[in-house]
């Protein structure tokens, strides 16, 4: 089964700068490099546009748009996705449109697209909002996808619930309902010394403390693949096991970043 992992956020990075067209002053742009979902960028109109000055050209080939994991997605409609080597918007070197029921998913409310490499410094976000515009956690990057590794069958996904529930004396429940949160639990076998150097970049890189977008799954397994994707905390440092000479094995679990 197919796995692909956006670990290096081009967006996080200390020297990237983040502007926006317009900004309210208690959610600011800013607010984007915190990995808390809650914290969000919000505008003061009902369109927007926030650029991500990379500070270098950076090779992208992936985007994807977290929510508010209570309010949810910020926008309406579509997403315009644009990028250039000045921060000039007449005629961007890329452009592309997160379309919304196709890249953007309203049942699970995440936004996903891959494109092919674009080395550009500037990037440019834009959407519309009913009133206002928020964002919550946009990642751009590489994707990398384990030397083209599909993880073994028998992979599992939970939907855990951490809602909280009493009950009295006659068995009736009260419920204190909360959010819910996907966790994942895989297993790569058999990886080769190349493969495994790709696990090593994200294993290094994220640990336990960087969250990072994962997506699970190809065409044709279920009928909404949304649902097996977001972004994501490592709960441990997976151990890696020698099997065979230059071949290693390990398994991985993570939880969805809140």
């Amino acid at each position: 089964m197919s796995i692909s992992f956006l670990y290096y956020n081009y967006c996080d990075l200390d020297s990237t700068t983040i502007t926006a067209s317009t900004e309210n002053a208690f959610f600011p742009a800013d607010n984007l490099q915190d990995p808390r979902s809650t914290k969000v960028y919000r505008s003061t109109a009902s369109s927007a546009s926030v650029v991500f000055d990379m500070g270098a050209a950076s090779q992208i080939d992936t985007v994807a748009i977290v929510p508010h994991f209570t309010n949810g997605l910020g926008f309406t409609g579509d997403i315009l996705l644009e990028a250039n080597a000045t921060n000039v918007w007449g005629a961007p070197s890329f452009t592309t449109t997160l379309t919304s029921g196709t890249d953007i998913d309203l049942e699970f409310e995440v936004a996903y697209k891959e494109f092919s490499v674009q080395n550009l410094r500037y990037w440019r976000v834009s959407a519309a909002g009913a009133s206002y515009v928020e964002l919550s956690r946009v990642y751009l990057g590489l994707r990398n996808t384990v030397g083209d590794r599909s993880i073994n069958y028998g992979w599992k996904y939970k939907l855990d619930d951490n809602s909280k529930i009493t009950k009295n004396l006659y068995g009736q429940r009260f419920s204190d309902q909360i959010n819910r949160q996907k966790e994942f639990s895989f297993n790569f076998s058999n990886l080769d010394k190349t493969q495994v150097d790709d696990w090593f970049l994200i294993n290094d890189y994220n640990g336990i403390t960087k969250p990072m977008f994962m997506r699970i799954g190809c065409e044709g397994i279920v009928n909404n693949l949304f649902r097996f994707c977001g972004e994501v905390y490592l709960d441990a440092v997976p151990e890696i096991t020698n099997s065979f000479y230059a071949r290693y094995d390990l398994s991985v679990k993570v939880s969805e970043a809140l």
